[in-house]
């Protein structure tokens, strides 16, 4: 089988989901730290706690803005390698997240210092359940994603020993078909030369 550009960017593309999937998994471990803290109250009356724990919020968020630009670089990677590749229906089924994280992107905050996840705004109920159902639907996402890049790869393997096999196939009966040709027309040559001879000689 020819290595081709398409199985290149499968491969490349296996190796890439894998580390995004860690990416998705540390953010829902991030974000449930966040709602634990949102569920317990910070002790103003304990200042050095609540001092602790401010720091922890941003922190956290610090990381996970950390993670945004490898994320949406990633994915969009994927889409450019597979419009470069002619492979137009994964292209097509990576689009619909390639449009949102563009937009995610371009609807930060109105003073442009913070993509997202400013630790102000995440500790509101609505915004952190909004993260983390994100964060859980992009899991699944990758997911899937991973198990169709590893099967395509198979898939086109499959099809290529196949045609193989019958481009084999399709050689051999060529040359039975040659050598019957060139038995046939030594044998026509043969009976000619015969028939001069027997006129000859009449």
């Amino acid at each position: 089988m020819a290595f081709t550009f398409a199985a290149f960017c499968y491969m490349l593309t296996l190796v890439l989901c894998a580390a995004l999937i860690f990416f998705v998994i540390w953010q829902i471990i991030a974000f449930d730290e966040l709602r634990t803290d949102f569920k317990n109250p910070i002790d103003q009356s304990n200042p050095t706690r609540a001092r602790e724990r401010i720091l922890n919020i941003e922190r956290i968020c610090n990381l996970l803005r950390k993670l945004v630009v490898p994320e949406y670089s990633i994915h969009g990677l994927f889409c450019l390698m597979f419009m470069c590749a002619g492979e137009w229906v994964t292209l097509g089924l990576n689009i619909p997240l390639l449009f949102y994280h563009l937009w995610r992107y371009f609807h930060r905050p109105a003073d442009g210092s913070e993509v997202m996840y400013d630790p102000v705004s995440v500790m509101n109920a609505d915004i952190l359940n909004y993260c983390q159902k994100e964060s859980w639907c992009k899991l699944g996402f990758y997911l899937l994603s991973f198990f169709y890049y590893l099967y395509r790869p198979c898939f086109a393997l499959l099809k290529s020993l196949d045609g193989g096999t019958n481009t084999g196939g399709n050689e051999a009966k060529l040359r039975d078909l040659l050598s019957l040709l060139r038995l046939s027309s030594v044998r026509g040559g043969s009976r000619q030369r015969g028939a001069t001879e027997e006129e000859g000689m009449k």
